[in-house]
């Protein structure tokens, strides 16, 4: 007798198709998934095998979930209290050689380690005191964690504080990249070691100014109606910047400009409100009545009564636009031109519609308006919309005004 699967795929090959494929993304599975061949194996293998295939992190997470197992708790009782001591002896030998380096790097390891411990130790540490149904009782020594990640935070906030020093002189001297990447460093130090003491804040601030540029924007224009209004919008909504930037629209005293940034609108305009209609006029017969009708016989029936009506139908384009267009430029302290833009904003309002005139009767009519009003918007609204146009595209360009 030939095997099921080969009768399947005889008799049934697109059944035999789409079990393949599903045996197959099962088997996908299960290869890419270690936790759950984890999960498996603890179900079908006894402890010590469990313990001869797995890292010790894994085998003290899972032998401390079968402490309690009635039949196999003294066994996984006394595989936790193996892998945890060797797991806690190679970390422990592994720090001690991080030390004798004493670099910022190995500190930062060595907290790596302490933390990979910490995680460890609370698997076990609400388990305690462990007694089996047979009396077993695993030695398990908890390290002085906390100890050791004060320890490790210090070190690292210590090591690294050198560097941010020598990159804060840097920045008063006038880079400000260096200074940027002290900031860098003491938030990266502040969110991931805790280092949240005084001096933290005060060498966070002077990072940030020192590495900020100062960017002013000068807005022109030559059309002192319209051109004033764009402009007054896209002050009045600011201009962004970011982090490193701070832009001013008027000089500050007391501020060093490093970079000029001019803002020229050339023109701006709004269109007439514009109608494009074409018509068709349609005659139809409608049924008004009907009349009766006697034939010789003296039978009565009844007629429709025709009236022929008639509509004009109209197709409308309703359209209106505002464009602006403005040069930018942009300088160094030195008066040097670095870039040179033009930028466009426009705006553009257009409804189609249809509207009649005439006898609503006829069928062309239904769908249409019965007048041609349209609400255009305003010439304010129109130009205040390509303000906004204007302001992001302003942003792009000016976030180009900083070191490279």
């Amino acid at each position: 007798m030939r095997p099921y699967f080969y009768q399947q795929k005889k008799e049934h090959p697109g059944r035999y198709n789409f079990i393949t494929l599903k045996l197959k993304a099962m088997l996908s599975y299960l290869k890419s998934s270690t936790l759950l061949l984890s999960i498996l194996l603890v179900g079908c293998a006894s402890p010590v095998e469990f313990q001869s295939k797995h890292d010790h992190d894994t085998v003290v997470k899972f032998a401390s979930r079968h402490t309690d197992n009635k039949r196999q708790g003294t066994a996984w009782a006394k595989v936790l209290e193996s892998s945890f001591a060797q797991a806690n002896e190679i970390d422990l030998r592994k720090i001690e050689e991080l030390k004798a380096l004493n670099t910022a790097e190995a500190w930062e390891r060595i907290h790596a380690i302490n933390e990979r411990i910490e995680k460890r130790q609370a698997r076990v540490e609400p388990l305690l005191p462990i007694v089996t149904e047979d009396g077993y009782r695993p030695d398990l020594r908890l390290l002085p964690v906390e100890e050791m990640l004060a320890e490790s935070r210090k070190e690292v906030v210590a090591h690294r504080l050198t560097e941010i020093e020598g990159n804060l002189q840097l920045g008063r001297e006038g880079d400000k990249l260096a200074a940027r990447k002290a900031h860098g460093r003491i938030v990266s130090l502040r969110d991931k070691y805790g280092w949240n003491e005084p001096l933290a804040t005060e060498l966070q601030n002077e990072a940030l100014a020192l590495g900020r540029v100062y960017v002013l924007l000068d807005m022109q224009t030559r059309w002192f109606f319209d051109g004033n209004r764009v402009i007054n919008q896209i002050d009045f909504w600011g201009v962004n910047g970011n982090r490193w930037q701070v832009i001013h629209t008027s000089e500050q005293p007391g501020v060093h400009y490093d970079y000029r940034a001019e803002l020229d609108i050339l023109s701006a305009s709004v269109s007439p409100d514009v109608l494009n209609t074409t018509s068709n006029t349609v005659t139809e017969k409608v049924q008004v009545g009907q009349k009766a009708v006697k034939d010789t016989n003296g039978v009565v029936t009844y007629k429709p009564i025709f009236k022929e009506v008639r509509a004009t139908i109209y197709q409308v384009n309703a359209s209106k636009n505002a464009n602006v267009t403005a040069e930018m430029n942009i300088y160094d302290a030195n008066g040097r031109r670095l870039r040179s833009d033009m930028i466009f904003a426009s705006d553009n309002f257009s409804e189609n519609f249809s509207y009649y005139t005439g006898d609503a009767r006829v069928s062309a009519t239904n769908g249409c308006r019965s007048s041609n009003t349209v609400f255009f918007p305003t010439e304010w609204a129109m130009l205040d919309n390509c303000a906004s146009d204007l302001r992001f595209r302003l942003n792009c360009l000016i976030d180009e005004a900083d070191v490279q």
